[in-house]
């Protein structure tokens, strides 16, 4: 049986394919304490 490693680039795959085409309503600021609303 071959196994296979998970590379960042596959990672990154399963998120373009996942994503419904709307940009986050929340963005995490620098801080971790920041979130700022973009509605």
């Amino acid at each position: 049986m071959k196994s296979q490693q998970i590379t960042p680039m596959m990672v990154e795959m399963e998120q373009i394919k996942k994503w419904d085409g709307k940009y986050p309503d929340t963005y995490l600021g620098g801080g971790s304490n920041t979130l700022f609303q973009l509605k």
